[in-house]
């Protein structure tokens, strides 16, 4: 009995000491304002033009060592952009250019893994690398010629798929809280577009400035 005791109270001990060096888990709040574009391998299709986004979320870090652990959340994130064609929506010939102007918005789930340095002074430099799983939340591509508006036929895939890189700053403002900036990569690397009359295969990405609080 004496036994079982000592050695429930050998490993409560050893979980606080772990614990006293370093948090296992952090949750916090970002915002990422930057730039997406539309990009495309398709004859007949350029993508022409960036848009400035701004994006938020929700962010959670797991870590089963200091500086390892799995990171996750949920990101609100926009897809903007436009690109240019040589064949209408109407499926009539051929008489110009066209242009779809993208605006779309997803629900981002990431899961990765989250990398740091040990702390220099108060600053911790990390990396990321997850996967992204996007689902559709809203669409309002629209289609002009000669800048006159036209009925959009293009459909969108439900699911986005993208690859985040990201390389950031952790600032330790108090003793289990910090203040992070980050540049992030998030590339889309399947076909958005689903049917329609303009069988089109595009992909949406976005270069993005994170900054966060992490509690």
């Amino acid at each position: 009995m004496k036994k079982t005791i000592y050695l429930s109270l050998f490993f409560i001990l050893l979980t606080l000491s772990v614990k006293a060096q370093y948090k296992p888990f952090q949750f916090g709040l970002k915002v990422s304002p930057g730039f997406s574009w539309i990009k495309t391998d398709m004859k007949g299709l350029d993508g022409v033009s960036n848009e400035f986004n701004l994006n938020w979320g929700f962010a959670g870090n797991f870590y089963f060592v200091e500086n390892y652990g799995i990171s996750t959340g949920f990101d609100i994130i926009s897809v903007k952009g436009s690109y240019l064609f040589d064949s209408n929506p109407m499926e009539e010939p051929s008489d110009g250019e066209w242009r779809n102007d993208i605006n779309l918005k997803y629900v981002q789930i990431p899961i990765g893994l989250k990398m740091r340095t040990s702390k220099v002074g108060d600053f911790r430099i990390f990396g990321e690398v997850a996967y992204g799983l996007g689902f559709l939340l809203s669409d309002k591509t629209t289609t002009y010629k000669d800048d006159v508006e036209y009925v959009n036929d293009v459909e969108y895939k439900n699911i986005r798929n993208a690859l985040i890189v990201k390389l950031g700053l952790e600032l330790i403002v108090l003793k289990s809280s910090c203040v992070t900036a980050a540049v992030s990569l998030n590339d889309n690397f399947t076909n958005i577009v689903d049917g329609g009359s303009l069988n089109h295969n595009i992909k949406g990405s976005s270069i993005n400035f994170e900054i966060g609080f992490m509690f």
